[in-house]
């Protein structure tokens, strides 16, 4: 019986830090049997060390892309127009599949012409504590609405989809977002009418004890309004776009309550005024605060 071939594209800075986890990135991908499997290894940037360069490169079972900009999103898309499998899937440097991970996925995808993505459940891994992301029994409830389970609970995670090659345009991948990414993506194909289904398997390990997350940055927080407005801009339904709306006006309040704990005032001020001014109304006892804070300044 001919193999399914699928393409794992694993981006990476490729730093000396990072190569332990690398090594257990790229293993974990051969530890799923009865696959003609790619790994397209892209270092984004030109942060890597030399000697994890030419370990990579000395890898047979690995195809090494580099480029000169650090762009997770640009290297994630530069590695799936090199892939040539009937599958293709994403895993960060730090984290890892489980045994026959992708086994399954390719397996379900097979047996499912009618889906164009499957998902799967996994391991968020915090402190050496290994928690399922998703509780075992909301499998039907994602599938019957999608849109709105993701908005309760991101169970789209980088490295839990594997996508059929041929209903995906490579173009989808292909966005300036430094945050939010995945987000971003889930919502874009949802909006080109991208069949997906979840699973409640365990395929994957995501660790979340990495300290040099960018969802731990002050920057991640500060850019998800923004976010959520260019979000609104796809072609989602209305029930979505009014559920994006309350988001973004609760994370408009959210960014001016942080400006005010750091004494920028006159931002916190304008932050308020645009909540306040796009429907926040709810938000509008928040005034008192900037009126206190503004107050003190002045004695």
């Amino acid at each position: 019986m001919e193999k399914v071939s699928v393409s794992v594209i694993i981006p990476t800075i490729c730093s000396k830090t990072r190569a332990v986890s690398l090594t257990r990135a790229i293993d974990s991908v051969f530890l799923s049997v009865n696959l003609d499997i790619q790994v397209i290894v892209v270092v984004n940037g030109e942060k890597y060390d030399l000697e994890a360069i030419k370990a990579l490169e000395g890898d047979s079972r690995l195809t090494v892309i580099m480029l000169t900009e650090g762009n997770v999103s640009l290297a994630r898309y530069e590695g799936l127009i090199k892939s040539t499998g009937e599958f293709f899937c994403f895993l960060d440097d730090d984290d890892e599949l489980l045994p026959n991970g992708l086994t399954l996925r390719a397996n379900f995808l097979k047996n499912n012409n009618a889906v164009d993505v499957v998902v799967t459940n996994g391991f968020v891994s915090n402190a050496g504590e290994d928690i399922p992301l998703v509780l075992s029994d909301k499998a039907e409830q994602i599938n019957a609405n999608k849109e709105r389970a993701f908005l309760e609970q991101n169970w789209f995670a980088s490295c839990a989809p594997l996508f059929r090659a041929s209903s995906i345009n490579p173009e989808i991948f292909k966005i300036d977002l430094k945050y939010f990414e995945w987000t971003y993506i889930f919502f874009l194909l949802i909006s080109h009418n991208i069949n997906i289904y979840y699973i409640s398997a365990l395929g994957y390990k995501k660790y979340e004890d990495n300290q040099g997350s960018v969802s731990k940055s002050s920057e991640y927080f500060l850019a998800y309004p923004d976010f959520l407005l260019k979000l609104y801009d796809l072609d989602l339904s209305l029930n979505v776009k009014k559920n994006v709306r309350k988001k973004y006006l609760t994370a408009l309040n959210a960014l001016a309550n942080h400006e005010l704990s750091f004494g920028l005032l006159r931002r916190a001020w304008g932050t308020h005024f645009e909540c306040i001014t796009h429907g926040g109304w709810r938000f509008l006892p928040f005034t008192r605060h900037l009126v206190v804070a503004l107050v003190r300044r002045l004695v």
